[in-house]
This record gives structure tokens, sequence and C-alpha cells, in this order.
């Protein structure tokens, strides 16, 4: 979830260029306001209940046995299995679809390669193209939605994602801390009261 959300909030300039991806804008970035979600255990973690407390995000559940609720991120869904369908080497939707393709012997993409396609789909075709329901590109609408908006921009994104990693709590003993049955017997010493700051 963490760097999900992280992705989601940090300007893609950077994650663009650094997959090898030049020419192209993803201009949506921004700490979001509220988060909606539907109600599997990952959602219900005390991490990111933390995480979107501390960064002012409202955490809205969508109603259970509801699945209609679900249609703003299923239809992109949707979308985009489509489009992966097109490349070779997809399984399809069903066995049944994919009748006898030889799905691996026609597979094309690394995961590195299919991370860089994906992110095209995105920025290259979803983004421009008119989509069916708005009456614009995607990309417009969030252009205008936003134009007068003022958003919060995470400015450290190594703490913002930090806020949102899993917790674990352990007992400091004598004996140190002990995590997955591994011990750290040494002492452990704090620097200027500071509980981040201390190592073994």
């Amino acid at each position: 979830m963490g760097l999900c959300i992280t992705h989601a909030a940090l300007p893609k300039e950077a994650y663009l260029h650094g997959i090898g991806i030049e020419g192209y804008a993803w201009p949506v970035s921004g700490v979001p306001g509220s988060i909606y979600v539907d109600n599997g255990a990952e959602f219900h973690s005390e991490a990111l209940a933390r995480g979107c407390e501390q960064h002012g995000i409202s955490l809205t559940y969508r109603p259970i046995a509801t699945p209609h609720y679900g249609g703003i991120v299923e239809r992109l869904i949707g979308t985009m299995m489509q489009m992966i369908h097109e490349v070779p080497g997809t399984t399809f939707s069903n066995p049944v679809e994919r009748g006898e393709y030889d799905s691996d012997g026609k597979s094309c993409l690394t995961l590195t390669e299919l991370e860089k396609w994906f992110a095209l789909a995105i920025v290259g075709r979803y983004h421009g193209e008119l989509h069916g329901k708005l009456r614009e590109p995607p990309v417009a609408k969030w252009r205008r939605g936003v134009a007068n908006a003022k958003l919060r921009e995470v400015t450290q994104a190594e703490a913002f994602f930090v806020d949102f990693l899993p917790i674990v709590r352990r007992r400091i003993t004598r004996e140190g801390i002990r995590v997955d049955h591994i011990s750290n017997f040494n002492a452990l010493r704090v620097e200027n009261s500071d509980p981040l700051k201390w190592d073994s």
C-alpha cells in the first residue's frame, strides 16, 4: 500500500525518466484528500489508517456486498486488461478464450519491459484518448479538475512512504529486540532521545 500511495502522490517525471520514457506528461500528483477502498484485509491495516491520519487523508470504505460501487476502478481495470490482451503472450481472460494459444511460447516481455509498456499505455494512450463516459481525455479532465485547486505536494518522499509502512511492535528487553525469531543481543542506546536514531 505504501508504494502505491506514494507513487500516486509523487510527481511522475523522475519515474518516467527512470524507466526510459521521454516526451510524455503524467501530470497527476499530490496528496489525495480521500482514498476510496473496498473491504479487503489490506485496507483495514493499522499502517494504512495511521498514514492516512498523519497526512489528513479521509479513508472511505465501500459498503459491504455492493459490487456496483466499485465501478470507478473496475472500468479502468477492464480497459487496461483489454489493452494487455493485445500484447503477444496474453493468457486472455479465461482458459476457454485462450483455447490452444501458446501464451508461454509467444510471450515477449520481461517484467521491466511490461512495466514500461504499462506506463506507456497510461500516458500515451489511456490519458490521451477520448473517454466514453467523461466525453474528453482523462488527462484533460484531471487538468480541468485541479485548475483552481491547491494540491498538497509531498515535500519529503521517503518520510511519506515510511508513514504507510506496516507496523511491527516488539518489546525491548535486556537481550535486545526479537524479530522473526532472531534476536539482537547488542545493547541499545538512544541518541538525543530520538527513537528514529536508535542503533546497536
